[in-house]
């Protein structure tokens, strides 16, 4: 009857308004996002558009293969300025709504590499505890790691080498990693066959260059580099055989004479195609030492399109993340240890600056003053 029916409304009603109130009450607060120090890119125009944050959001996980690291410092690299331009913007748009850190496209925190203690853990996470010293690699279409702290998957992240502050850790695995791909992925050198390869490693005083040479060396083979007078004496420390100065005519009167190289390393890029062409045996090879080139750089609207709903269909039927490579950068950086901690290997830290001496250490990375790797301190 009526009054039946009014009693189950009115009955419902108040339930519904009890439940509601005791669930707003017993829900768990929102935690307040926390601010952090990060150097970012503001706009896509270049090295003007870099600028201390000082309200940077601090990540936190969303996977339970990742890892919260307290940034201890972090190198600023010259390909920073590149993702300052644009460099990877197409590829980041699409994979950062995988991302929940990121809520826009800029700022864009920038940094490649550094180093760091391990915070806080994913439920899936076996090698790793709070409190370990670790150092990581990120690719250019992935958040940076010039920032007080950062989140990572295990895969890109290792323990440190003994006995190296975090100056020093953080001044060398992206360029390490590069170079070890380059020699043992590509070129397939090892300490069983690079005795019996001339090798030349064109423009070596890159940060690539610098761990080209002593891999190579490390692996036995014959190393011939090119670089400038200054740095002369230097490659002969990191295990060069022959230097070929640039200034003068060493490299023509070297090749002049017939002299050709089973692999050339080229730290360039195309301007070098050229000549490592020249450089190179009929049967040798020519290995780009750079960073990965993305075809979806140059992709316009509709190409641009296709891609984005290719890596959303791979990614939501398979769980497959396209926009990965094989390549796993803590795997290499464990091997690279292993070299560190037997001094096979000996990386170089030029200067280091805080955070807020932004400005001077982007003056650096712009006019090459450097020699060595430019870090910043978080610390």
């Amino acid at each position: 009857n009526r009054s039946t029916l009014y009693a189950c409304c009115f009955g419902f009603t108040v339930g519904s308004s009890l439940g509601l109130v005791i669930g707003i009450c017993l829900q768990t607060p929102r935690q307040p996002n926390v601010l952090m120090k990060a150097i970012a890119a503001t706009a896509f125009t270049g090295i003007d558009s870099i600028t201390l944050l000082e309200d940077a959001f601090v990540p936190k996980l969303y996977k339970p293969t990742q890892l919260l690291i307290e940034v201890k410092c972090a190198t600023l690299d010259p390909i920073d300025v590149k993702i300052s331009c644009g460099l990877a913007r197409t590829l980041r748009g699409i994979v950062n709504i995988y991302n929940y850190n990121c809520q826009s496209e800029l700022p864009l925190i920038l940094g490649r590499e550094g180093a760091g203690i391990v915070v806080e853990i994913g439920s899936k996470v076996k090698d790793f505890e709070i409190g370990d010293q670790v150092y990581f690699v990120t690719d250019p279409w992935s958040s940076g790691t010039l920032a007080e702290y950062v989140v990572l998957n295990t895969k890109d992240v290792a323990k440190m080498p003994s006995g190296i502050v975090f100056e020093v850790a953080a001044s060398f695995p992206y360029s390490a990693t590069l170079a070890w791909t380059a020699v043992v992925v590509e070129a397939k050198l090892s300490n069983r066959n690079a005795h019996t390869k001339r090798i030349l490693i064109h423009c070596a005083s890159t940060g690539c260059g610098w761990f080209l040479v002593q891999l190579c060396a490390a692996f036995g083979a014959n190393v011939t580099v090119t670089c400038t007078n200054k740095l002369k004496g230097t490659m002969k420390a990191l295990g060069a055989s022959t230097v070929l100065l640039l200034e003068s005519g060493d490299v023509d009167k070297h090749l002049s004479h017939n002299n050709r190289f089973d692999i050339v390393f080229n730290t360039v890029g195309p301007l070098a195609t050229e000549f490592c062409s020249s450089a190179c045996t009929e049967d040798g090879r020519i290995i780009n030492a750079l960073p990965q080139k993305l075809h979806s750089d140059s992709f316009g609207f509709f190409l641009g399109s296709l891609y984005s709903m290719w890596i959303r269909f791979t990614h939501g039927l398979f769980g497959i993340e396209l926009w990965r490579s094989n390549r796993e950068n803590g795997v290499i950086l464990n091997e690279i240890t292993k070299m560190i901690d037997k001094k096979l290997l000996q990386p170089f830290v030029d200067r280091v600056y805080l955070p807020e001496e932004i400005d001077r250490a982007l003056q650096d990375i712009e006019e090459s003053n450097v020699v060595g790797r430019t870090v910043l301190s978080f610390e």
